[in-house]
């Protein structure tokens, strides 16, 4: 867990990411990112009072900026690894 927590928190500092692990370790980030998207989503649709609407819409907003910064790390990393054929 430590491992993963230390991942993460070089990711988001902006440190370069190089390893295969790091790669996998985006992947697990996007899916748990999805899923929290998708229960944003469900959230959004089920409520009714407006000031809770406004919270999960820019749950859902600062939700879908992160998983497009992953998907942009992703893509970074494995366009690297064809380069260097590391995977």
């Amino acid at each position: 867990m430590n491992g993963l927590f230390e991942n993460t928190k070089n990711l988001f500092k902006g440190k370069p990411l190089k390893e295969t692990t790091d790669a996998i370790h985006l992947v697990e980030l996007m899916k748990t990112t999805r899923d929290e998207l998708t229960r944003i989503e469900r959230n959004y649709e089920e409520v009714t009072d407006e000031d809770l609407l406004d919270y999960f819409m820019y749950c859902r907003l600062a939700t879908e900026q992160k998983y497009n910064y992953l998907i942009k790390q992703y893509r970074a990393i494995t366009s690297e690894c064809e380069k260097q054929e590391c995977m």
